[in-house]
């Protein structure tokens, strides 16, 4: 699966011929026919998602926001959406495991009439309300047969709960451990993790995307390319970590093979969790 370190998210009605100039270099790209659209001009992006899938830079993991399932806009949205070059669809507002199956459900429908295979795309759902919050356990044995994952949705959440996050974001931090647990009990992907509302600020976003590495996150969603350079840098070990994490990895393969379970290098003790750990900071490294 390829890398999804940062999730940028432009508006469905972008003009095409600027598309590639504003994606940067994003891991993936999501065009947004919800929030960053008006209301009334929903319909109208809508028409013209085609040619902006097409337009997208070759490569990119591209995703569609549909509107939500209890709107009259996310039946239509969907069948725009689903085509050739199409990496996935997102969902917002998602609040049950009934309408996961729901979602599951009406994109088949559409792979099928487009003559793509089944549960081929990946369904990409957004936590952003205390309902969806309270239910998340419930998603343990989901039964989806394509690639999903949870994506951790701040604004309308943190609306929700009348949130007002410090810098550190502390008050998120039990949010933040409930959906990469949730994830990985359901067997999902890993998730991603809210936008940094202040493109202007580089630190606060480095300081941002490093709690996301630390909870666990697969990346993190952005609000324009320049962010999303920062969170790719961010989400790279740095030279010294690369060469630590193989030397440790190395001593304790040496150590398996005269049949330790087990090694210290350096003081650092190093068993199978640990080197599973470390094997994940190594695939972050090649994720270029």
């Amino acid at each position: 699966m390829a890398a999804m370190r940062s999730v940028l998210f432009l508006s469905a009605e972008i003009p095409s011929e600027r598309l590639p100039a504003e994606t940067g270099e994003a891991d993936a790209l999501i065009l947004d026919l919800e929030d960053l659209v008006a209301p009334a001009a929903r319909p109208a992006a809508r028409a013209g998602l085609a040619a902006r899938v097409a337009a997208a830079p070759d490569g990119m993991r591209l995703f569609v926001r549909v509107n939500g399932l209890e709107t009259p806009l996310c039946f239509d949205d969907v069948e725009a959406a689903v085509g050739p070059g199409l990496a996935g669809l997102v969902f917002p507002k998602v609040e049950s495991l009934s309408d996961l199956h729901t979602a599951d459900w009406t994109v088949r429908q559409f792979e099928r009439r487009a003559g793509l295979e089944p549960d081929r795309l990946e369904l990409l759902v957004i936590v952003e309300t205390a309902v969806t919050m309270n239910r998340l356990p419930e998603w343990d044995g989901h039964r989806c047969r394509r690639p999903a994952r949870l994506g951790f949705g701040i604004g309308d959440l943190g609306a929700d709960l009348n949130l007002r996050p410090g810098e550190d974001e502390a008050e998120l931090a039990a949010l933040r451990t409930q959906v990469v647990v949730a994830s990985r009990a359901a067997g999902f992907l890993a998730p991603i993790d809210a936008v940094f509302l202040d493109t202007s600020d580089e630190a606060g976003l480095r300081q941002a995307t490093a709690r996301a590495v630390r909870f666990g996150f697969a990346g993190k969603f952005c609000l324009d390319a320049g962010q999303a350079a920062v969170v790719n840098d961010c989400y790279m070990p740095t030279a010294a970590e690369l060469a630590t994490t193989q030397q440790q990895l190395d001593a304790y393969e040496a150590a398996l093979a005269q049949g330790l379970g087990a090694v210290a290098v350096d003081g650092v003790f190093v068993d199978a969790p640990v080197a599973a750990r470390l094997r994940r900071i190594l695939e972050r490294g090649g994720a270029d």
